[in-house]
């Protein structure tokens, strides 16, 4: 049905009718439609190398060999092919003058009718006229044209995305406008930032630099040019694109890259010395009984501020001064966080410190104040520091119980330190 047959309801219906099914033919033949016009078209072996060709062409799926496909088999793979295709490459726009007709045709597929999309429109679009014979002259040609047509419209999403690496080569200064090229010149360039221009709050920033500062992760530098950028910069990914944006996307980058450049504020940046730690992984600082850091800047100006109740050192009312060069002594489990100002409202990036005195773990803490039988776990120290935390921690938690009155405990253990000599 539909292969050699063409049905119309009434002599001037340009809509030909579709039989998906029996009963279709029968209310046919039946008389249902009395002005319905039969046109009888016999397809030709030109025909069939046709419908073949489209069909491989734009077929995805593995096929039979010698198999003979219909004209319904070879739009079917047309259409499939075509709305499986990435917006940008469907859009009009990324056309040249030569394909741009033959893919407007093919994005009407879904509301032309079979027939008439393979033996006459598309014909047309690679510039037949659909009455003439097909032959073998013809069909090598319109094998090459839908060849072509396919690779130029497959291709269209990677050569976007290649003229924007080459733009970002151009851009960032890189060897090259590889991968790891392009990876490698971001990376530098954002090392090379002062804190105060990495400040993702930064109060000099505008729309352009944001999007750099804020994605300053150069994994994936394939998702991050054709993605993550262009997102945040309300171009949308590439693959969703109706329009060329390359020119707009990389001008907003050239500006942004030179905004922070220029504009950011010079804020001295903080330098932090540790005296006596034991141990430091990144912001983590291990110590014993207590911690000294020094705090100053690289030039010496700038005011220090700082907090040990994790709030933010910019803002907070709780924040309190460090003088250039002074000493900070933290004895318990804290967490610090500096930041240094330039007096006008600009500010570094804060530094984070979580400071852990590693013989707190040694201190013995009532969990439950007055709990009958109460249970207390603590590690049993391992050197006169830790025995020292252990026992003045327990002495401490006596005095607090309200067990004794005055002088009891103090008679207490000296009686026991005696017995024990004993």
């Amino acid at each position: 049905y539909g292969d050699s047959l063409r049905f119309k309801k009434e002599p001037a219906n340009l809509t030909d009718i579709q039989f998906e099914k029996t009963e279709d033919m029968l209310a046919f033949v039946q008389g249902q439609f009395p002005s319905a016009v039969v046109l009888f078209e016999p397809v030709s072996k030109e025909d069939q190398s046709y419908f073949q060709i489209v069909y491989q062409i734009f077929n995805e799926k593995p096929t039979t060999a010698g198999k003979t496909f219909t004209i319904g088999e070879a739009y079917q793979a047309i259409k499939d092919w075509w709305f499986d295709l990435p917006i940008i490459a469907r859009s009009s726009e990324f056309f040249t003058e030569s394909n741009k007709k033959l893919s407007e045709t093919i994005s009407q597929a879904k509301v032309k009718d079979p027939y008439l999309l393979i033996k006459n429109d598309l014909l047309e679009g690679m510039g037949f006229d659909p009455r003439e014979k097909l032959s073998k002259e013809k069909l090598g040609t319109i094998k090459k044209l839908l060849d072509e047509f396919r690779i130029f419209t497959e291709d269209i999403q990677n050569n976007i995305e290649k003229e924007i690496q080459k733009e970002f080569t151009v851009v960032f200064n890189a060897q090259s406008d590889l991968d790891v090229d392009i990876q490698d010149a971001m990376k530098d360039w954002f090392t090379g930032l002062s804190k105060a221009q990495k400040d993702q709050k930064g109060l000099y920033h505008n729309n352009d630099s944001k999007p750099l500062i804020k994605y300053p992760k150069y994994v994936n530098i394939q998702d991050l040019l054709t993605s993550t950028l262009p997102e945040a910069y309300g171009f949308g990914v590439i693959g969703d694109w109706t329009s060329n944006h390359v020119s707009a996307y990389i001008d907003r980058v050239t500006r942004g890259k030179e905004h922070i450049e220029k504009n950011a504020p010079q804020v001295s940046e903080l330098k932090v010395e540790y005296k006596n730690e034991i141990e430091q992984h990144g912001d983590q600082v291990i110590f014993k009984g207590e911690l000294k850091l020094d705090a100053k800047t690289d030039d010496g100006k700038g005011i220090i501020y700082y907090t040990d109740d994790n709030s933010d050192p910019t803002t907070s009312k709780q924040r309190k001064k460090l003088k250039q060069g002074g000493t900070l002594t933290v004895t318990g489990n804290r967490k610090l966080k500096l930041a240094v100002s330039d007096g006008q409202g600009n500010y570094s990036a804060i530094k984070t410190i979580n400071a852990i005195n590693d013989l707190e773990k040694y201190k013995i803490i009532r969990n439950i104040q007055g709990a009958f039988d109460e249970s207390i776990m603590f590690i049993f120290p391992k050197d006169q520091e830790a025995a020292w935390v252990t026992i003045t921690s327990l002495i401490t938690a006596m005095r607090e119980s309200g067990f004794f009155k005055k002088d009891e405990l103090n008679q207490i253990i000296l009686k026991a330190l005696k017995e024990s000599k004993e």
